[in-house]
């Protein structure tokens, strides 16, 4: 008794962090690694130690920066919230309901977990494993994609469904999905873990051009996936890294010995706009099919496209919100409604929202205002902070402009873990730490 006793204060930090690296290197792979169905709830890997976590670093609570506990509290008023939907919600389908209770149940465990493990490990140590797991993370992701994108191959789910009902194979057949089975999915995971490690990595050199390495790898990804807003976040990410690279380079030699070099992409820049492109032919008609024979199709009916849905999805989702502007129309009753076709414009099979702003204020109504309008005074702190001459605030304030773009790119971002680390991640640098002078 008195050695697990001694394991649960665990004085010199030892145990509790491999625990934590455990449940970051896990993290990548979800219920897919081991998942045990026990019907509400699956047992996996890393929600075990998820749960193992928890328990422990709960007792920091009072350490706590007032304005964690503040949101961790929200987010406990938020789970009770979305369970009572079941009783007065107008439509309710119980399957998806179920989902939403569950993601919100993970939030706060996750939330509540990165909040504890930054004041039980203390800053250093905290930012020190959360990095060493970012990087385990982004590791990951980059074989698995790379592996997909040179093959082809892919774990079978809806995503490989979908391209077998395919007459042709098309660039996107090689887009990444790894477990996540969908290729946006798989971006918004890549790009939120490497716009996190390039803001923990913006001092020096030495790690940017692994950064720049990382992005061109998101951009070809992005480009197979057709992922617009994704792409535009690769170049945000990219021109991030080279401007700090460069600025960094003046501010340590006290010279501009390297004038040379930003000259040269400015004349390479000039000629290339000036000059007129050959483009090569499109990519539309004529290749394999998805049973291997080669044949010539004719171009893909394209009088639906992603837009057109994703401008339903909206439309729909702003009459569910008119509907009930105050308490929403319940946990998960978005896909519900759309799956049972009880909305006013026709999405075909698609479900989610795509649009998290949409898929919190329809279904939560003011609680959804609350979680925007606690988001706004982080980031009108940050700011503030900003505007005070600490220059080096606007690393952070490029995290919270390219929030937007995550949480409009998956079909549903509000049930993603990477979402939460997110959101823990912006909050513990807008409140509980001081950020440094320059």
């Amino acid at each position: 008794m008195a050695s697990i006793n001694k394991i649960w204060k665990d004085e010199d930090r030892g145990f509790f962090t491999t625990i934590f690296l455990l449940w970051m290197i896990t993290l990548p792979f979800g219920s897919n690694l081991g998942g045990i169905s026990l019907g509400f709830f699956t047992i996996y890997p890393s929600f075990v130690l998820l749960l193992l976590l928890f328990l422990r670093f709960i007792w920091t609570f009072q350490k706590w920066n007032i304005g964690l506990k503040s949101y961790t509290f929200f987010l406990i008023f938020w789970v009770f919230y979305a369970v009572s939907s079941l009783y007065w919600a107008e439509t309710i389908g119980i399957e998806e309901w179920k989902f939403d209770v569950k993601s919100l149940i993970m939030q706060l465990l996750t939330v509540s977990t990165l909040f504890g493990a930054f004041y039980f490990f203390g800053k250093d140590k905290f930012f020190q494993l959360f990095n060493s797991g970012l990087v385990a993370f982004l590791i990951v992701l980059i074989i698995a994609g790379y592996y997909e994108f040179y093959t082809g191959n892919h774990i079978l789910g809806h995503f490989t469904d979908k391209m077998m009902s395919e007459n042709e194979v098309r660039p996107f057949f090689y887009a990444p999905s790894f477990v996540y089975d969908n290729p946006n999915d798989f971006l918004v995971y890549y790009n939120i873990v490497l716009a996190i490690l390039t803001f923990q990595y913006r001092k020096g050199r030495h790690r940017a051009w692994l950064l720049l390495i990382a992005v061109f790898t998101g951009i070809i990804f992005g480009l197979y996936a057709d992922a617009r807003l994704m792409l535009v976040t690769d170049i945000i990410l990219l021109i991030w890294i080279l401007i700090r690279t460069f600025i960094d380079y003046f501010d340590s030699l006290k010279s501009f010995r390297y004038w040379m070099i930003p000259l040269s992409l400015i004349l390479m820049t000039i000629v290339y706009v000036k000059s007129e492109k050959f483009f090569g032919p499109k990519y539309v008609e004529g290749n394999y099919t998805t049973e291997g024979i080669y044949e010539v199709f004719p171009l893909p009916d394209t009088s639906v496209n992603s837009i057109d849905v994703r401008k339903n999805l909206l439309s729909n989702g702003m009459d569910m919100i008119a509907e009930q502007p105050l308490t929403g129309v319940g946990a998960g009753q978005f896909r519900y409604r759309h799956a049972e076709k009880l909305v006013n414009k026709d999405t075909g099979t698609v479900q989610g929202p795509h649009n998290f702003t949409v898929e919190v204020l329809s279904q939560y109504g003011i609680i959804g205002w609350l979680l925007f309008i606690f988001l706004f005074v982080a980031f009108a702190g940050t700011f503030s902070r900003f505007w005070s001459a600490k220059r080096n605030y606007y690393h952070l304030l490029i995290l919270f402009v390219i929030y937007p773009l995550f949480s409009l790119t998956p079909s549903s971002f509000l049930y993603m873990d990477i979402n939460w680390i997110f959101l823990s991640f912006l909050i513990i640098y807008s409140f509980a730490m001081p950020f440094e002078k320059e």
